[in-house]
């Protein structure tokens, strides 16, 4: 993640990474987009993950 973080910084934009199920509806309402990284999946981000998606979709 700190990679990722930083490579985005370095093109010029700003991003967030939430996992928390109780926040990623809202990011996704807030930032318009969303990017799924499946590179370490436990089953709480798991959750996350397809809560987020679900939310994209509507």
């Amino acid at each position: 993640m700190n990679n990722t973080a930083n490579a985005v910084l370095a093109i010029g934009a700003s991003h967030i990474m939430a996992h928390a199920k109780s926040e990623v509806e809202e990011m996704v309402n807030i930032s318009h987009s969303l990017v799924i990284n499946i590179g370490t999946i436990d089953e709480y981000w798991e959750a996350a993950m397809f809560l987020a998606a679900k939310k994209q979709m509507n």
